[in-house]
Formats: structure tokens, sequence, C-alpha cells
């Protein structure tokens, strides 16, 4: 199959349906390639094989509807496999000789996917996630060569978190060796159905792989889950994720503090973990490494009004803001210059040099990291946001803007 992305062999083969509003749409069932991760941090992906034109027709008839709630659901020996949520992307077919056609369609989005197993266990629990690597989330654990040359683990000190009954979590395990990285949380109660699993388990690990992207400057996310509802054991995917290894720019807080700036941002509750999740993840997409400097100083400037009026603020009162919430950025960029050069690049009154834009970039991301960092309860003293840290080693730090031309845009004039 030269449309597979992967070795066959690599694929779990399905016949599955499609159904919307729970009733099956499709006339006969899809032959289905499944590709799920195992070593690594990958994303789910699927193909529908086409041999007739009728279900190439039906499909992009479909895909033209744009249907958001369409699913899939298949069944193999002892596990269903359920999709919500799909989305149609590439799709193509060749018609070979009368009925006879070979083609495919790929499933280019889904939000959720479940594996359940058609057996029930003992009740655990525990949820188990495997996540892409971190600088922080790691065991200590000590290789030694043996005698044939190949390494072997000889002793593992995992990182351990209790004292979460706020949260109704027993303890927070992070176990990870050069062949695994698994984040482990034990529940106090056992989850009973799939939407407490969503609405009270996931929020945590969503919130916590967010504060760890942010910190670290790089995605830093599970790709995997596998935990008992119900007393029946499931494996999850979410779906809405891209999963890409990348190196970490900077680590914003000092290892040695680590343990403690992770206590402290689980001593927040549940509903101001899903707030404080919203701000994160949101910044961490403006400030991803491929987005451009014009995009990241506008989205940021965004960011910002978007968290003044969750507060209830008005957005326009910027700077009162921020002494209001002794944010401290006497050291940075005025902030009305940073919105009049956001208002610039929005407006295409000015093209300002890459020097001052970049210049721009590093004051309002360094005043948005404070701002965050604020909300997690952590001293910004202590992270590479301090005056000290940044004349040391911020060459952009206390730099004025170098533009010469017409500077009423600048002005706000």
């Amino acid at each position: 199959m030269n449309f597979l992305k992967k070795e066959e062999s690599e694929y779990t083969t399905l016949l599955g349906n499609l159904l919307l509003n729970k009733k099956i749409i499709n006339k006969k069932p899809f032959k289905t390639y499944l590709w799920l991760p195992k070593g690594k941090a990958e994303k789910v992906h699927m193909y529908f094989y086409l041999d007739n034109y009728e279900e190439y027709k039906d499909l992009s008839i479909l895909n033209k509807r744009n249907i958001n709630n369409l699913c899939f659901e298949a069944y193999e020996s002892k596990h269903k496999f359920i999709m919500t949520n799909i989305l149609m992307g590439t799709m193509t077919i060749s018609p070979k000789a009368g009925d006879w056609a070979i083609g495919y369609a790929e499933i280019s989005f889904y939000k959720h996917l479940l594996n359940i197993y058609e057996f029930t266990v003992n009740s655990t629990n525990e949820f188990i996630f495997n996540f892409s690597k971190s600088n922080y989330l790691k065991s200590s654990y000590f290789e030694f060569n043996n005698y044939n040359g190949e390494k072997s683990l000889k002793s593992k000190d995992d990182l351990k978190f209790d004292n979460l009954s706020h949260l109704n979590i027993n303890k927070i395990t992070v176990d990870t060796s050069p062949t695994q990285n698994q984040f482990k949380i034990d529940f106090l109660t056992p989850c009973k159905h799939f939407l407490q699993f969503y609405k009270s388990r996931l929020p945590i690990v969503n919130y916590i792989f967010s504060v760890m992207t942010f910190i670290e400057h790089r995605k830093v996310d599970f790709y995997k889950t596998y935990g008992v509802i119900n007393n029946i054991p499931i494996n999850y995917y979410i779906g809405n994720r891209m999963y890409k290894e990348e190196y970490s720019a900077y680590e914003m807080i000092d290892f040695r503090e680590f343990d403690n700036f992770f206590k402290v941002i689980l001593s927040k509750d549940l509903e101001e973990m899903k707030f404080l999740n919203k701000i994160i993840t949101r910044f961490n997409v403006i400030n991803n490494r491929n987005n451009t400097l014009e995009n990241k100083i506008t989205g940021l400037v965004y960011l910002l009004e978007r968290i003044i009026r969750m507060k209830g603020a008005n957005p326009d009162h910027k700077q009162k803001f921020l002494k209001e919430e002794n944010i401290f950025c006497d050291d940075l960029m005025d902030i009305k210059t940073i919105k009049n050069v956001r208002n610039c690049i929005s407006h295409g009154h000015e093209e300002l040099p890459p020097t001052d834009l970049l210049l721009v970039y590093r004051n309002v991301e360094v005043l948005m990291q404070r701002i965050i960092i604020k909300e997690l309860n952590w001293n910004f003293e202590n992270s590479i946001l301090s005056p000290s840290y940044l004349k040391e080693y911020n060459p952009f730090y206390g730099k004025r803007m170098t533009f010469k031309g017409n500077r009423k845009c600048l002005e706000g004039k």
C-alpha cells in the first residue's frame, strides 16, 4: 500500500463503520488501516482503503458537508475502537476496470480515540501517560556498560509527589529511563465513566504538560494513556495535537528549584488549573518558534488584553492593570510602545527593521512570561526572567529601538 506512511505490518487492520448520531451511514464496513504509536511521541493516523468508486463518492459528499460529529467504530478480537469528531483529509481513487477501483481516504483530524478492551479487570485508580521528553520530568538513573558493550540500568530514582488530596490524587510518579517516559497518577477514587476522566482527570494532566511546555519552550505532551474506567481497561489517544521532538531553547527554572516549583503549581485546585491552562496553552501556541515575529507580537498583546478582560479589568488600561497585579516591568519597554508597534503591524502603517521587531518581541515575551509565572504563584526573581539574569544573558535587555522613519504610528498619533 504505497499511500501508507509506515510499513504495512505496523498497522492494525480493521473493518469499521462511520456513524452519524449513532447511526451507521456506510453501506458496508470500510477496510481500515490504523497506526498507533508505541515507543515515541507521534500522532495516531488512519486510512480507509477504497476499492469501490461509490465509496469514494459517498465519502467525498460527507467531506464537502464538513460534518463535525462524525464518528468511527470498529471491533477486533477483544478490542473496540471508537474515534470521535472525524474530518477527512486527502482522498484519491483510480478506476481500474468495471466496478474495480483502488484508492484511499486519510483521516486528517479526530478529537478522541478510545481503544476499549472487551474484558474486565480488578479496579485500579492509576492512569499512565506516555509522554515526550522533558528536561525536568525525569528519573535519576545510572547506566553501565556490560562486557558485550550493551548498556544496563544499575539504579534509578523516580520523581514522586504526594499530599494532593485537593485534586483527588494519592500520588504522582514520573518513571523514565532510556526506553520509556511514563507519567503516572494514582487517584484516590476509581474512574466510573469516560466523561469523568475527561472532566476531572484529563484537565490536570493537560495543565501540567502546558506548564512544562511553557518553562522548557518546546512541546512536552502525552501521546497515549492507559487506565481503567469502570473496571474496563482502555487506551486513550488525543487527536487534536501534533507531536514533534524538539530541542529545548531554555530552561526557565533552576533544576535545583524544580521540585518546589512543581509542588507550587500542583497547589492549584481543578478550576484554577483549567483557567490557567487556557492562558498558558494560548501563550505556547503564539510563542511557537515557527511563528513570525509579527504574529508573535500581535498575538501576545492580544493575549494580554484577553487576560485583562478575564480578570474583569479594562484592556485599554494595560499599565494600570500591570501595576495593580504587581507585575514588575520597569526594566522593560514601555507597554504603550509595545501596543503601538502591534497597531503598526496590524494596520501596515510602517515596516519596522527586523532588529526592532526582535527587540519588541523579546520585551513583550518577558512581560507575558512574568504574568504567567505570577499566576503560577512563583517568584519571577527565581527564574531566567529576573533583571539580573536578563542583564547578563539577554543581549536585547535594556536596548532601545533604532527605527528612524515616521514615528506617528509608534507614538500612537
